[in-house]
């Protein structure tokens, strides 16, 4: 029999052994096609025949016995260069001369033989066309410079510094080379080896059929590039390359990216590798991106307003409206984008950057008024209406107070005036008077005591500051608890609560009993916003909870975000004067 391992190692095909074994073949086949004459005794015929095919099959073994010799002896254990190409050629070569004496054996009754020739063949070609398979990824054609493209940082463009070229026409300028790469292997290497495995029905399997199936796709996929068909996994590759890497940034990348590539052959799996390389690379790009700006974003916040009213309780000193335009201005307009962002990564949704994105948005949408002017001395201005008498029925009290009067700045508005509405600018004060009847039961345990023009004792709540509005409500906020039993709890809801004493000038018949009083009034706040080239908008403003301060963001935050300042220290306090200006006084 063959040789089992004839195919193991390389197979140096002797010439003169295969001319001299076609020579026997074709002698072979005019000796059947002519027959021995009848006269011959049918043993001995038969005898000849015996013969004539085991001289062929022992021509065959001996032909690959000294192909296996005369390849270890030309190659050795290490190949010289250009080796794979000379063993290509030799077994294209024999392969149509061993093929044709396969016919000729079967009819001789030595099928056996006409197998082992086919498995020397198949197996000489698979082993073949694995060396040629290896020499793609050891070539790596479309190999980039670095596999991560952790220079890149998501802006365009991308394609030239990717593998290596001072700019894209030079990088263009390779591609035919790296074709052709490509195409010699293909032409010149394995078209040999698949055309025999092809026409020969080789059964394939396991990696076997892998590699004879991808290097029949990528012949095909040449075939169809030189007859101009553009659906074909090298063109695709060479316009990702040439063209649309160049147009990805970090708002198209998840579009462009990582749009599934079409087709299975070897082109297309470059081009898919390609893709994943900067799809993977828009996502930490994207990251740092995005822990920069909220590290940005966060280190400006705590260092510039958090701890500052309105960014805080109502006993805190002011935020400099300056301050606040300047960060919205900053951060503004990438708030919506940034919290989409963070909400798809569970680090920093976990540490509560979300809600503070929400909170950042919604105090945006109430300061509108002075964010949406580009003006940097751009008040605050609310139009203020006025409930003075709210939650009828949870308001022990409110029946005493003889008159309620809202003053901000110089304005004045009366529960007894018609008109219960006004304007409000950042810097004016705010100050909210209760006044008793003169004969009332109770009065204000600390009440100051009005002019004779105006009647009984009062008890006064005033606010200052650029803030003072928006304090006033804060402060006056009732807590979830009252809050919970008001029937009318819309925003901006209001109470105050005044320790209450006996009134030595009370009417006879009053009930002199009562110790606290509450009362309940809400305040409907709308402003107009007023932006350049637009016509002017109303809108009705609800003040939400304002944050407080920036949670830390996820971990390893960019070297953008820790040079931002970071927390920061916090700014001076204010004076013990100011302070006491700016809290709520007692009534």
């Amino acid at each position: 029999p063959l040789p089992d391992t004839a195919a193991d190692g390389p197979l140096f095909w002797n010439p003169k052994d295969l001319q001299a074994l076609q020579s026997m073949v074709e002698s072979f086949l005019t000796f059947a096609a002519e027959q021995m004459p009848p006269s011959l005794p049918a043993a001995f015929r038969e005898q000849v025949q015996i013969a004539a095919t085991d001289r062929l099959k022992q021509l065959a073994i001996d032909a690959a016995t000294r192909a296996r010799q005369r390849g270890i002896e030309r190659f050795g254990p290490a190949r010289a260069t250009g080796a794979l190409r000379d063993e290509i050629g030799r077994f294209a070569m024999a392969a149509p001369i061993l093929t044709n004496l396969r016919a000729p054996l079967r009819d001789a009754g030595q099928a056996e033989a006409s197998e082992q020739i086919d498995a020397v063949l198949s197996a000489q070609a698979v082993r073949l066309l694995g060396q040629v398979d290896a020499l793609l990824p050891s070539a790596d054609p479309y190999q980039l410079v670095d596999p991560t493209l952790a220079f890149w940082s998501g802006t365009p463009p991308l394609a030239a510094a990717a593998f290596g070229a001072a700019s894209l026409p030079e990088l263009v300028g390779t591609l035919p080379a790296r074709r052709d790469f490509v195409e010699a292997l293909a032409r010149d290497h394995a078209a040999p080896l698949v055309n025999y495995l092809q026409q020969n029905g080789a059964l394939l399997s396991g990696v076997s059929a892998v590699l004879l199936s991808r290097w029949q796709s990528i012949i095909a996929t040449l075939e169809r590039y030189h007859r101009g068909d553009p659906a074909n996994g090298l063109s695709r590759l060479e316009q990702f390359i040439s063209a649309d890497m160049d147009r990805i940034d970090l708002g198209n990348c998840a579009q462009l990216a990582s749009t599934p590539a079409a087709g299975t052959d070897w082109f297309a799996e470059q081009l898919a590798r390609l893709r994943q390389a900067v799809q993977h690379r828009c996502g930490g790009a994207a990251y740092r991106d995005m822990a920069g700006l909220y590290g940005d974003l966060a280190g400006a916040f705590n260092r510039d307003l958090a701890g500052r009213f309105p960014f805080s309780d109502p006993a805190a000193p002011d935020a400099d409206p300056g301050d606040v335009k300047r960060f919205y201005n900053r951060f503004g307009a990438d708030l919506p984008g940034l919290r989409d962002r963070l909400a798809r990564n569970q680090s920093f949704t976990r540490a509560g950057a979300v809600q503070f994105i929400d909170q950042l948005l919604a105090a945006q949408a109430a300061l509108a008024p002075m964010l949406a002017d580009p003006a940097p001395d751009e008040p605050l201005s609310y139009s203020v209406a006025v409930d003075f008498c709210t939650n009828i029925g949870s308001d022990p009290g409110a029946n005493q107070i003889a008159e309620a009067v809202l003053e901000v700045g110089q304005q004045r508005l009366s529960s007894f005036a018609a008109s219960t509405s006004t304007a409000w600018s950042s810097g004016q004060p705010v100050q909210m008077t209760l006044r008793w009847a003169t004969n009332a039961p109770s009065i204000p345990a600390r009440a100051r005591q009005p002019s004779r023009q105006r009647g009984g004792p009062e008890a006064v709540f005033g606010f200052r500051g650029p803030w003072a509005l928006l304090r006033m409500i804060a402060a006056q906020r009732p807590d979830g608890a009252t809050m919970a039993q008001l029937s009318d709890r819309r925003p901006e809801t209001i109470g105050f609560t005044i320790d209450l004493i006996t009134n030595p000038d009370a009417a006879a018949g009053g009930d002199a009993g009562l110790t606290r009083a509450q009362v309940f009034m809400r305040l409907r706040l709308s402003a107009t916003l007023r932006i350049p080239g637009q016509p002017d908008k109303t809108l009705p403003v609800a003040l939400p909870t304002f944050p407080t301060g920036a949670p830390a963001g996820a971990p390893a935050a960019s070297p953008r975000a820790i040079s931002s300042g970071g927390v920061g220290k916090p700014a001076a306090l204010p004076s013990a004067a100011q302070t006491a200006d700016n809290r709520k006084p007692q009534p």
